[in-house]
């Protein structure tokens, strides 16, 4: 099944997700010297990284285009590679029971580990690859969507 018939398009995704990535990765809004500002303990603190409006824009817009059910395949196509995954497992047992996939719009700290002011948009895919649901953490114009029951709990 091929989603996008014409090259333009595909083109179009990658350069979004490759601006995505490279504004998640180097290019932080914070402008000065390189010195440690005063009261400042732990020099290992990193500033925020914020992606552009438009690259924001455009993230919503493709999150609302990917179905509960796709395969991740398919959502990597529309939305490109995740900033961040990790698997979920079962409390019980060491069992893994799906993965998420994480989209930053504002990313703080460690680049490995979700802070508190972080904004993202969080995608649970089942064992199967499918997505299961989309969630918003601080992230306006991202409906959340979800083929779980009411009740469970896909958070770590």
């Amino acid at each position: 099944m091929t989603m996008f018939k014409d090259g333009k398009t595909r083109l179009l995704l990658s350069l979004a997700a490759a601006i995505v990535a490279m504004a998640l990765i180097g290019c932080n809004r914070q402008s000065g010297s390189n010195s440690i500002p005063e009261g400042i303990d732990d020099p290992g603190v990193s500033p925020c990284t914020e992606i552009a409006s438009v690259q924001k824009d455009l993230l919503i817009q493709n999150v609302a285009r990917v179905k509960i059910g796709d395969p991740r395949s398919v959502v990597v196509a529309v939305l490109g590679n995740a900033a961040m995954t990790d698997h979920l497992a079962a409390k019980e047992s060491d069992r893994v029971v799906g993965s998420h996939a994480y989209y930053f719009v504002k990313k703080c700290g460690n680049r490995s580990e979700i802070e508190d002011n972080d904004r993202f948009v969080r995608l649970y895919f089942h064992l199967d690859g499918r997505l299961g649901s989309i969630e918003s953490f601080g992230v306006d114009g991202v409906v959340h969507r979800s083929d779980l029951p009411a009740d469970s709990q896909v958070r770590k």
